[in-house]
């Protein structure tokens, strides 16, 4: 999704080892390193006290990091005040000026530049027309639908040309329909325009549909930094794999070079290195199948709890005999004859799976427990 010609010599934002502590001792973000490209779709994901937000804030300079460099097309900006650097932010409540009209409100930064007012009339138009909103020009703010109030706000946010522009959850009070479409709209601004984005968000499925690149944080620090489909299918550690998707996370021992996990053991997948004893399995519902398993393949016996009908697939709720959840996803009709209570196995193939050296804790999130992907 990058687009063509928004590449440079330089990283387009550059975070090296920047850490902030509020007041109260919180460590909101602790040592973070990134280096983001130029015309580059990137998202901070993560779950509520990640972060993310902290991080964003610093790089708009409405946050002073507590130690680190924050470098914006290779100038260090930590101290430079928020108005004076090539960046601009849009966010999640519209923050429009209600007194103005959507023009007015798109003109703004444009006046503040003190250009004349058929630049300003030229720019402000092409900029409403290419956000879909040519003609909206003379109503109030208040009128207009929250789908195109946000609308307003990056036609307003885009119009002076950032180099940069920051989205702090820009879509989370829009409604499903709508926020899909501005999804797209985004990404495709983002080509058109080459302008570096870097959006907050805490859903997955909006920075899986989005992004060039995905930084997932946890408690303030960088758990991976990579392509949608990568961390999909690479996933770093235990938590990413939670997190990104809906995914099994199994507790599991690591003895003479297997794994043993409730009654079965199978190798380790290939190029995997661990040291143990614990160890998370991690496996997609997807991967998971009923019926004849290869000599190579993870088997293991569940009691099946549910049998969900969910139109394009069936989703088997089960139950290992140590009392882990396992959810499978089988094609459509797939495990209609399973029924409450049943004793069944399920396989997978080894190499489908992740494993992790186990976190000190729990196995699983309570969400995963239930058999759902985490926000």
């Amino acid at each position: 999704m990058t687009a063509p010609g928004g590449s440079s010599t330089l990283p387009s934002i550059e975070l090296r080892g920047v850490a902030k502590t509020f007041g109260d001792g919180f460590q909101a973000v602790r040592g973070l390193d990134l280096s983001i490209r130029s015309g580059e779709f990137v998202t901070l994901l993560g779950p509520s006290g990640s972060g993310k937000t902290t991080t964003l804030r610093m790089i708009a300079g409405f946050e002073s990091p507590t130690r680190g460099e924050i470098l914006v097309l290779g100038q260090d900006v930590a101290r430079v005040p928020a108005h004076l650097r090539p960046v601009n932010t849009v966010f999640q409540d519209y923050a429009l000026f209600p007194h103005l009209s959507v023009f007015d409100n798109v003109a703004y930064g444009l006046k503040a530049k003190r250009l004349d007012r058929t630049s300003i009339a030229e720019k402000a138009g092409a900029m409403l027309e290419r956000v879909g909103l040519a003609g909206f020009g003379h109503r109030a703010p208040t009128s207009l639908s929250g789908g195109q109030r946000q609308r307003v706000a990056l036609a307003r946010a885009l119009v002076c040309e950032p180099r940069v522009l920051l989205l702090d959850e820009p879509l989370g009070a829009l409604d499903l329909k709508l926020r899909k479409q501005l999804q797209l709209q985004l990404v495709e601004l983002c080509q058109a325009l080459g302008i570096t984005f870097v959006h907050v968000t805490h859903d997955q499925d909006e920075a899986l549909t989005m992004s060039d690149r995905i930084a997932v944080m946890h408690d303030g620090r960088l758990e991976q930094f990579a392509p949608p489909h990568e961390l999909y299918d690479r996933p770093a550690s235990t938590f990413v794999a939670g997190f990104v998707g809906e995914n099994n996370i199994l507790r599991g021992r690591l003895a003479d070079g297997s794994v043993a996990l409730a009654d079965g053991h199978f190798g380790l997948p290939a190029g995997t290195t661990l040291r143990g004893p614990d160890v998370d399995v991690a496996i997609r519902p997807e991967f998971i199948r009923t019926g004849p398993a290869r000599e190579s393949d993870a088997v293991v016996s569940v009691t099946v709890e549910q049998v969900i009908f969910a139109g394009s697939e069936t989703r088997l709720v089960t139950r290992l005999a140590n009392g882990a959840p396992l959810m499978a996803h089988l094609p459509a009709g797939a495990a209609a004859e399973h029924r409450r209570g049943e004793q069944i196995s399920l396989a997978w193939s080894v190499d489908d799976a992740r494993c992790f050296e186990a976190p000190v804790g729990p196995s699983t999130s309570p969400a995963i427990e239930a058999g759902e992907s985490e926000e």
